[in-house]
């Protein structure tokens, strides 16, 4: 697309409202898609080089993707930034296609997925064999097919090329399985997977008997669909698993569902009395990102209702903790060099996962850091810790960076001069309040 057709729309945009003439209305729109694919392209180029000069790390971020986060693009397009930034350096027949336009930003990330995954499946790809690849889902591109039409394609040809070479068929090729979890705007959650047949197999005998159709007491067919029952099935084998004894710990505890609550609440005896003396922001009743309000929070799906809250309750082991006016527990548990199962629940209710400003990953990702270290005469204690994720973690002891336990009970982070000359304390992530540190 030349630079006159991109001014030409750009300057229709401006006047503020669409042409008059049909065709000249559809003209315009199909020069703001290209100018949207070839924006795209640039972006993508961009954050390439972002990516490679290492800014993000350099700028306190975890990773470059988090650093486009920080800047208001979604999480999806985001990471297909990144993708798309990193592979177009070694496809250049690509790279040259998208300068022009002629692909959206989302069929040049279906074909790097898609020579990615022909990548993974045969090992020592050929690069004859790999131009190929190459060709033919630019010709899918070109052809109009959809980012799943041109996956599919290179699925196939990732089938076809593992049997020529002899190598690990497809289905059993565990290197390629997939699975991605994801919070809808509902406050559900979705996901998808693409797994091997052995895994598949495993998945399906541990479903196919919870997930069978169950006759009415009157005799009358199951009125659940497959997928509903299949989903109630999964729920049942997860049930069982969280119910062993011998599962695997997160930080010296093992998985269970957190859910942070209100007693009274849990009791139906209505909120606390609010205390007049606290921040006023949302302590008492948690607000997800649609406006959602709740007393009744899970650690990572967020606000749920009242009714949900009670019927897991129900079968529960419930751990109290006695909160101040900020919602911070008091301490809790004896002192020992490692953070107790009681602290760690303690800095879960407070921190709700990585503390470092701008993080926020999930606590099971975390690691409890002294803030006086251990070695120094600090204590196991949840006034001398936080939850840090591990890049975070190494932030704190090697890069400069700070915290300490404000006025309010929670951590407060001072960033090195090279980040802010003035060294102001910013608060942790989950928390929005302005009472200042402590010195």
């Amino acid at each position: 697309m030349d630079i006159g057709g991109i001014r030409t729309a750009l300057a229709v945009v401006a006047q503020g409202s669409p042409p008059e003439a049909d065709d000249e209305l559809a003209e315009h729109v199909v020069a703001l898609i290209k100018t949207r694919h070839l924006v795209d392209h640039v972006l993508s180029v961009w954050v390439g080089a972002l990516d490679r000069r290492g800014v993000a790390k350099r700028s306190g971020e975890s990773s470059t993707a988090s650093l486009l986060m920080a800047g208001g693009l979604a999480p999806g397009c985001a990471h297909r930034m990144v993708r798309v930034g990193r592979a177009l350096v070694s496809l250049p027949r690509v790279a040259d296609h998208a300068a022009d336009g002629d692909f959206s930003g989302e069929q040049v990330d279906a074909i790097v997925r898609g020579i990615a995954h022909v990548e993974r499946a045969v090992a020592q790809l050929p690069g004859p064999a790999r131009e190929a690849c190459v060709g033919r889902l630019l010709g899918q591109a070109w052809s109009g097919a959809t980012p799943a039409e041109i996956g599919e394609r290179a699925r196939g040809d990732a089938f076809a090329l593992a049997v020529d070479s002899g190598g690990v068929p497809v289905a059993e090729n565990t290197e390629l399985n997939t699975l991605s979890l994801g919070k809808s705007p509902d406050g559900r959650m979705r996901g998808r997977f693409d797994v091997d047949a052995i895994l598949g197999e495993k998945l399906m005998t541990g479903l196919d008997p919870l997930a069978r159709p169950i006759p009415g007491e009157d005799g009358t067919p199951d009125h659940r669909s497959t997928a509903q029952r299949m989903a109630e099935g999964l729920e049942r084998l997860i049930d069982a698993y969280l119910q062993t004894e011998n599962r695997p710990t997160v930080g010296g505890v093992r998985p269970h569902l957190t859910m942070t609550v209100d007693a009274r609440e849990l009791a139906g005896e209505g909120a606390a009395p609010p205390d007049p003396a606290a921040p006023t922001d949302e302590y008492t009743r948690f607000l997800d990102d649609k406006g959602f309000r709740s007393a009744f929070r899970l650690q990572w799906m967020g606000p749920v209702s009242g009714q949900a809250a009670r019927m897991l309750a129900c079968d529960a082991t419930l751990t109290s903790m006695i909160l101040n006016g900020e919602r911070v527990p008091l301490d809790v548990g004896r002192e020992h060099r490692t953070v107790t199962p009681a602290i760690r629940k303690a800095l879960l209710a407070r921190d709700c996962g990585c503390a470092f400003p701008g993080c926020g990953r999930p606590a099971g990702w975390t690691d409890a850091h002294h803030i006086e270290h251990w070695s120094a005469g600090g204590s196991t204690s949840l006034s001398n810790t936080v939850l840090l994720c591990r890049h975070h973690h190494r932030m704190i002891h090697h890069h400069g960076w700070s915290v300490a336990i404000g006025n309010d009970g929670h951590p407060w982070f001072t960033p090195p001069k090279s980040v802010d000359r003035e060294q102001n304390p910013i608060p942790a992530h989950h928390r929005t309040s302005n009472t200042p540190a402590a010195a």
